[in-house]
């Protein structure tokens, strides 16, 4: 496994772990206003999930700059 995917599986698995830490203390994410931006050429664009809900979005506006992908 080379670098990226370690990193892309990583980044899986400690989404799962928050997911299961908010189950244990009866919290909740809004997993709706949770994105994932994918903004380097070379990204494998992997898809990354909370819950059943792939995270994901193509725009992001912050402090009034719009990146779009």
């Amino acid at each position: 496994m080379h670098q990226g995917q370690y990193d892309s599986s990583k980044l899986q698995k400690d989404l799962d772990t928050i997911i299961d830490w908010a189950d244990k203390w009866q919290m909740d994410f809004n997993v709706n206003k949770c994105e994932v931006m994918h903004v380097r050429k070379t990204n494998p664009k992997k898809s990354y999930y909370m819950r059943e809900t792939i995270l994901e979005v193509d725009q992001e506006k912050d402090l009034g700059i719009i990146i779009q992908i």
